[in-house]
């Protein structure tokens, strides 16, 4: 707020010394007159465009929102995909059970390759859940991985690898993803990713 008003003032004086670089200082009534008449009427117009652009510039400031681990919880919560049949309140679940699917695809005809990720129809149905991780405030992420359910951190392991999600993500799930047990079938599609 000072440096606002500090601006003002230096505009206002700003007026003032053109005036009294252009006119020379007032010495009877109608050149003080005149002085009023010119330094009130700039001195209005310029802090008028200054409060407009400060505005302006508040109202970018405000309209701004970081994307939130709570907004991306509230997408769980009503998440809709093609296999959901609308908005449910499961979306949790769907991923527990698309994240089985996707292994059980991936591990048909051995190891899967990252076209083979890339091109998998179940993963295509996490389109909305991938968009949120790309959104999410990067000063967040540390925190949004520790809240991620296993499903969760294997399905962003699975897109670090492939390079579909932000390269932050990486450190952060590396840690959480080496805490968690995966089955035969999950660690060779890991493995085989993690060398392609």
């Amino acid at each position: 707020m000072l440096k606002h008003i500090v601006s003002l003032l230096l505009l206002l004086m700003a007026v003032i010394g053109f005036y009294i670089y252009k006119f020379d200082l007032p010495t009877d009534s109608t050149s003080w007159g005149e002085f009023g008449s010119f330094s009130g009427g700039t001195a209005a117009v310029l802090i008028a465009l200054y409060g407009v652009i400060y505005g302006i510039f508040q109202h970018r400031a405000g309209s701004v929102k970081g994307y939130t681990i709570e907004d991306h919880i509230q997408l769980m919560k009503t998440y809709r995909s093609a296999h959901s049949g609308g908005y449910t309140n499961k979306g949790y679940e769907f991923i527990d059970w698309i994240w089985k699917c996707v292994v059980s695809q991936l591990t048909r005809n051995g190891d899967p390759t990252i076209k083979d990720v890339k091109d998998n129809s179940n993963l295509s149905e996490m389109a909305q859940w991938k968009r949120s991780l790309q959104k999410m405030d990067k000063k967040l992420v540390s925190d949004f991985v520790n809240e991620m359910s296993q499903a969760e951190a294997k399905l962003a392991w699975l897109y670090v690898l492939v390079e579909e999600i932000p390269t932050y993500y990486k450190e952060p799930l590396k840690e959480k993803f080496e805490k968690l047990s995966l089955s035969e079938a999950e660690s060779s599609i890991f493995t085989a990713l993690s060398s392609a």
